[in-house]
């Protein structure tokens, strides 16, 4: 096969691939292009690496999270924005 008839292979298979990928988001599958990831992944495997590390940092958000949700049950007054 020549150069020339495998570049317009190439391209044709990478936009195709595009399409599906696309066509998958819409889906809900996958994120890909249009739509961006809302957490998780790698940031949330980061976090718990860190708490295994310092469980010092992961007791004072615990803390920090109790301590929130006490004053949000007791009706403080205070709403975030």
């Amino acid at each position: 096969m020549s150069i020339w008839m495998a570049i317009p292979i190439v391209i044709l298979t990478v936009l195709v691939l595009d399409r599906v990928g696309l066509w998958m988001e819409r889906q809900g599958w996958i994120y890909y292009r249009k739509i961006k990831s809302k957490g998780g992944g790698l940031g949330n495997a980061l976090q718990e690496f860190n708490a295994f590390l310092n469980p010092s940092t992961k007791h004072a958000v615990e803390v920090k999270q109790k301590d929130s949700k006490q004053r949000d049950d007791q009706g403080d007054g205070h709403h975030p924005p």
